[in-house]
């Protein structure tokens, strides 16, 4: 329990300086203030494509029941992790760059960041092409949440909500076999 009122509070503490990191490199992060629409809007579509995936995988194997605090990291840190890393320091790096040769880096970035988010996936044992190709997906909703609102939160939000309903169909379908 200790270990949920830490991230409860990190989470916290974070979401207060949204608009205030702007030094030392984590302005390229894009934790920025968004308005609510993009909020809502990344966690319904969050939700929506947790529900779609849950359904696409039910057959699969399942595996073994994760414990709780792998569940926790799944559905709280992970997303965090991978969207200031993917949607933020990377997405902004690669839109950068190729905003020097083209007017739709942001598109290209959100297409390239999904591809590299994918591949770096691969590491899983036992994941199959198609998870990869669901990944993609996912990742370019994040790429594209990112892109529309000028801010990471909006893709975090939506990454937790995806894992939050896939983690607990998961549990759904483990209950009914």
């Amino acid at each position: 329990m200790i270990g949920v009122a830490l991230t409860l509070t990190f989470f916290a503490f974070f979401w207060a300086l949204r608009d205030k990191l702007d030094m030392m490199g984590l302005e390229y992060v894009r934790w920025n203030r968004t308005r609510p629409v993009f909020l809502m809007r990344g966690i319904a579509l969050g939700l929506i494509a947790g529900a779609v995936m849950a359904w696409w995988f039910r057959n699969y194997d399942l595996g073994a029941a994760p414990s709780f605090a792998e569940l926790w990291i799944a559905v709280t840190w992970g997303p965090l992790i991978e969207e200031v890393i993917f949607r933020g320091y990377l997405f902004s790096m690669l839109e950068r760059f190729l905003g020097r040769w083209t007017r739709n880096s942001g598109w290209l970035a959100v297409l390239g960041i999904a591809a590299i988010f994918a591949m770096g996936h691969l590491v899983k044992a036992g994941i199959t092409p198609v998870q990869i190709a669901s990944i993609f997906i996912t990742g370019t909703l994040y790429g594209w949440l990112r892109l529309n609102s000028g801010s990471i939160v909006p893709s975090v939000c939506s990454h937790i909500a995806y894992n939050s309903v896939i983690y607990l169909a998961a549990a759904f379908l483990r209950h009914q076999r």
